[in-house]
Order: structure tokens, then C-alpha cells, then sequence
């Protein structure tokens, strides 16, 4: 009797081509290589037809599956040609030196709506111009969109997160490396090494660029004065705070109302500073080809750097607290005749690197009554003329390295200070304070109330009187605010109060105005004024005066 036999090895095989055909028609390809596709100017696109669909009219290449790559992904060959990624993703191998998208030498290329991920660089953008690189992501890679000697690029809406995966911890979303006149808006860089880096590039455009929970955030470095002129507003945001990048502004305020997350100023002058809180950024506050400006009362942690001023001259930072930073707290590099006044820098550095304080060709600068304790405390190389206390009883700085008998500080006289001055690289404070604070016990003020004009309408039109107030202080520093004042007789303070003078250091005098409106029909009047003034220790030192009508 014939029957039916069934051999099993071929039912075998044919069910395994049946479970392949089923992944085929329901699910996507993905190409894989493990050369690097190339796309040109040719009848094919160069190796576009391999993985996607050529256009040869306007040059595009667009991405038909996911790609997975061992080496390097994608390189642009030609001039003038469009990469649409078409929502796909180009996949490396997570090691190794690779590179995502390759366009060195390349102008007028277009790279649209791809995803990159697994490289040790997405996109890889040298001596390189008039390119445009939009709607992109990239993701788990090292460094996401470097331009390197690439100028009048256009880098806009894309996206870059968990940069430095696997790769170097520092890795940026957008790196621009010797490159000018590029426009960089509206790009998001999260949890990378850091977010947007300007280093030696010049006449950049940032706008719209949001940087969120990344190392450090933002920064701008460079060596000529022209790697800073860029166009950065506050549309730019840290960890939800403004990017304030300020170029050759003068009398300009920026207090906790801004809520700045990070500070440049670029060639300013007479700019106040106070109240912010910056942290996660290469620098917190930065002063460059700056003067006569005052930083006080801010607080910087978590940077590379702290507070730092280069070329800057004839500024006062006070009352700032700048912690736990990566590199220095406090650095001034040829920056001369500043004064650092009632500041803390603690737990600065790293291992055996890093300062509290940092000076390098640096002249004439003045720093006492601060706080350090930080693994190295103070650095002064190549400068001259830094001082690092004043006279008794005003003195210098507290060192938590050397407050006690055991680091060899001790107090025979019991004036307050060790005995033996502190010595540091290139520097040493002589009369150094064993109590950090120690100095807020030697406050000394003086509020001269002179040349003050009341009277009738008989002495004065019905207007505005002005009262002169001259404010002088010893010894520290202090800001000086009219805070109030009770008028009668209909008599008004035309000048809003509270009225500030700012900082004031020892033998600084400042002239107080205050304007009162006379209306007419008062005939005598009196008011009282009050004055308050806080030192840096915020001891609290008021004023009254009463003053009859003559």
C-alpha cells in the first residue's frame, strides 16, 4: 500500500523559509555594510541606489531603511547634493573612532531628517561652507555636530542627547572649532559631556538653542579678541535660564530678575552684576576687555571655572560665593588693578588640580577678607604687584589650611591673625586671618551728613529740592541704600527708593542725591531720612537724621 512520506529535515527547512518570508513582508529592512556608503554626483547617486531612492535632478539621496554600519556611515563626496535621512536611523557599532556623516570639504550639501546613533562623532562637518544640517538627531554617540574650520553653516532644529555614551566623557552636542559666521538656532543638546561649545569662532548667530541636564552647559573660549564677537541673545537657554552674552555694552544691570544661567560680557563697561545663582557651565560668570564693573553677591557652582576675568581691569568682585568648581574659583588672567573682596571659594579643583584662586600675568590686584578652602588654595604666576592683605585691621584672607597651631599658624598677641605670613605659589598674604570672618569685627563707617538745604518756599521755588548726602566708608566694602523716608506738608521723594550706590571700598566717597518735589502753597516743612548700610558680613548699620525746617 503506497501512502504519503514526509521527510523531516524538509519540513524543517521550509517552515525556517516560510518564519523568514513573514519577517520580510511585515517587517522593515535594515542594510547593513561594513564599508562606508559614499553618496556622489553620478547616474547612481554613488551608493545611494544601494540603500535608497537617487533623484539626479536636484541631487538627493533619500534613505529608504535603517542602516547598520562597522565603520564610518555616511560621507558626502559631492558638492550641492541632499541626504533626506527620511526618518531613518544610521547605526554604528557604539566603538571605536567612527563617524556618522562625513562632510569635510564639502559646500552646499544638504542633510535633513536623519538619526544617527553609535558614533564616535555624528556629524563630522571640516573645512566646509555653505552647508545646511536641519532636523536631525543624534543620539548614544560621542561628540553629535562638530565644525571644525567650517564657516556660513547653517546648523538649525536638531537634536542631540546622551552624547559621551561610551565615548570621551566630554563629548558636546555642537562643537564650532575655528569656524565663523555660522548660524546655530533652535537645536536641542541634552545629557551630553556638555552642550554648545564656541572655541576660536567668531561672528557666530545663536538663537533658540536650548542645552538641558548636560555637564556643561555653554561656553565660548578662543584666543583673538574676534573668537568672541558672536551674536548670542537670551532666546539661548541653560537649564531653563537666559544665555546672557553681552558685547560692548555699557551701564548695564543684570540681577536675579534675569534670571541669567550664565553670564558673558565681552568689552563692557560699568556693568552691575548681582543676585544670580549659575551653575553646570565651562565658566559662570566671564569678564573680558571688561571695566569698572561689579560682580557682587552671586553664587557659581558645579563649572570649570567660576567667576573669571581676562583683560579686565579696575572691577570689584564682593560677596560672591564660587564652590565646588572643576578647575578655580576665582581666576584673573592679565587682568590688572581689580579688587576680590568678602568672597568664599571652597572645594575647588580636582585631585591635585585646581585653585580657589587663580592669577596669571596679572598686576595691581588687590584680594583680602575672602574665604578659601579648596585642595590648593591660591596660584600667582607672572604677575606682580598682587596684594593679599591690607594693613591691621582690615588684613587679608582666612586659609582653612593654615587657621591652627598644627599647620603652623599661631597667635602670640591674640590680634586675630597668625604670626607667620601664608605662602603660596608666586605670593603670600602676611597678615592672614585665623577665624574665617574674623574681619567683620573691625567694621568702621562714617555717614557724613552735610550741606542740607530745608526750608520754605520762601528760600526755594515750588519744584524739585536736592539734598546732598556724602557717604564715606573706612574699611570695607559697602552697599549703600536710602531706604526710606516720612514726608509732610505734602512734600514727596521724587527719586524712587531704595536708591543705590553700590559697593563702596575703604576711602571711597560717594555723593548722595535725593530730589523732593515742593508743591506750591506748602510754606515750611521738615522730613526724615533714613539711610541704611549692610557690609558684607550683613551687619546692619542705619542712619536717621531729623532735620527742622529753618
Amino acid at each position: 500500500m503506497w501512502g504519503i512520506r514526509v521527510n523531516k529535515s524538509h519540513y524543517f527547512l521550509m517552515s525556517v523559509l516560510g518564519f523568514l518570508l513573514v519577517l520580510v513582508l511585515y517587517f522593515p529592512a535594515t542594510a547593513s555594510a561594513a564599508a562606508t556608503y559614499t553618496i556622489t554626483d553620478d547616474a547612481t547617486g554613488g551608493d545611494c541606489t544601494a540603500i535608497g531612492i537617487w533623484d539626479p535632478l536636484p541631487k538627493a539621496c533619500t534613505l529608504t531603511s535603517d542602516l547598520s554600519v562597522v565603520g564610518d556611515g555616511i560621507q558626502i563626496a559631492s558638492d550641492g547634493v541632499t541626504l533626506n535621512g527620511n526618518g531613518h536611523t544610521l547605526t554604528g557599532s557604539g566603538s571605536g573612532l567612527t563617524y556618522g556623516v562625513i562632510m569635510d570639504f564639502r559646500s552646499n550639501v544638504n542633510v535633513v531628517n536623519l538619526t544617527a546613533s553609535g558614533f564616535s562623532l555624528g556629524f563630522k562637518i571640516n573645512t566646509a561652507s555653505n552647508n545646511t544640517i536641519s532636523g536631525n538627531t543624534v543620539l548614544n554617540s560621542g561628540t553629535a555636530y562638530l565644525l571644525d574650520s567650517a564657516d556660513n553653516n547653517d546648523i538649525s532644529n536638531n537634536t542631540a542627547d546622551a552624547c559621551s555614551a561610551g565615548f570621551v566623557a566630554f563629548s558636546p552636542g555642537v562643537k564650532l572649532q575655528n569656524s565663523n559666521n555660522n548660524t546655530v538656532t533652535g537645536n536641542s543638546v541634552s545629557n551630553c559631556g556638555a552642550g554648545i561649545m564656541l572655541y576660536n569662532s567668531g561672528g557666530n548667530v545663536l538663537t533658540g538653542n536650548v542645552m538641558t541636564g548636560n555637564d556643561k552647559n555653554f561656553n565660548v573660549s578662543g584666543t583673538l579678541d574676534a573668537d568672541f564677537i558672536n551674536d548670542i541673545d537670551t532666546s539661548n537657554l541653560v537649564d531653563g535660564k537666559p544665555v546672557y552674552y553681552l558685547v560692548n555694552k555699557t551701564n548695564q544691570v543684570i540681577d536675579a530678575s534675569t534670571n541669567a544661567g550664565v553670564l558673558f560680557c565681552i568689552n563692557c563697561d560699568q556693568v552691575s552684576v548681582s543676585g544670580l545663582a549659575i551653575t553646570n557651565n565651562l565658566v559662570g560668570i566671564y569678564l573680558r576687555h571688561t571695566t569698572n564693573s561689579r560682580v557682587f553677591n552671586n553664587t557659581v557652582t558645579g563649572c570649570g571655572e567660576g567667576i573669571t576675568m581676562d583683560l579686565s581691569s579696575g572691577n570689584v568682585l564682593s560677596g560672591n560665593q564660587s564652590n565646588n568648581n572643576y578647575w578655580a574659583g576665582f581666576a584673573l588672567r592679565g587682568s590688572d588693578n581689580n579688587k576680590l573682596v568678602g568672597n568664599t571659594a571652597y572645594s575647588n579643583g580636582q585631585a591635585q588640580f585646581g585653585f580657589g584662586i587663580d592669577l596669571s600675568s596679572s598686576s595691581g590686584n588687590e584680594i583680602y577678607n575672602n574665604g578659601f578652602n579648596n585642595i590648593s588654595q591660591a596660584n600667582n604666576v607672572g604677575g606682580s604687584g598682587n596684594s593679599f592683605n591690607l594693613l591691621s585691621p582690615i588684613g587679608g584672607n582666612h586659609w582653612a589650611d593654615y587657621d591652627e597651631p598644627s599647620e603652623g599658624c599661631l597667635d602670640a598677641n591674640n590680634d586675630g591673625f597668625c604670626d607667620a605670613p601664608y605662602i603660596f605659589p608666586g605670593g603670600q598674604d602676611n597678615l592672614p586671618w585665623i577665624i574665617q570672618g574674623g574681619w567683620c569685627d573691625s567694621i568702621a563707617l562714617s555717614l557724613d551728613v552735610a550741606g542740607i538745604y530745608w526750608g520754605s518756599l520762601a528760600d526755594y521755588d515750588a519744584g524739585l529740592l536736592s539734598v546732598d548726602f556724602n557717604v564715606d566708608s573706612f574699611f570695607d566694602v559697602y552697599t549703600v541704600q536710602a531706604v526710606g523716608s516720612l514726608n509732610t506738608n505734602g512734600v514727596t521723594v521724587a527719586t524712587p527708593l531704595p536708591v543705590s550706590l553700590g559697593d563702596m571700598g575703604p576711602g571711597d566717597t560717594v555723593l548722595l542725591t535725593l530730589q523732593y518735589s515742593v508743591p506750591a502753597g506748602t510754606s515750611i516743612f521738615k522730613t526724615t531720612t533714613f539711610f541704611t548700610l549692610r557690609d558684607l558680613c550683613g551687619n546692619l548699620d542705619e542712619y536717621p537724621g531729623a532735620y527742622p525746617s529753618v
